[in-house]
């Protein structure tokens, strides 16, 4: 994967975003791939997104779709 990569923890563990594109000084992504994982580095799912923006400390994900091991697709 190319394009912008951010990384970030909580309290909840830990998100690696990638993103095709980037505007507005990186608040708002385009093609957005996120890797979540729990507090212990254990892979949680994989949530894909059509644009994600910057809100007051978390990202707004629009037409979101979360892919977790041995689980059906979602939408979020």
């Amino acid at each position: 994967m190319n394009g912008f990569w951010v990384s970030q923890r909580s309290d909840n563990g830990q998100s690696i975003i990638n993103a095709a594109g980037s505007r507005e000084q990186g608040v708002l992504l385009t093609k957005v791939s996120a890797f979540v994982f729990d507090q212990s580095n254990q892979f949680l799912e994989r949530v894909e997104s059509t644009t994600a923006s910057l809100q007051s400390g978390h990202w707004r994900l629009e037409d979101a779709r979360v892919y977790a091991p041995g689980g059906a697709a979602g939408r979020a």
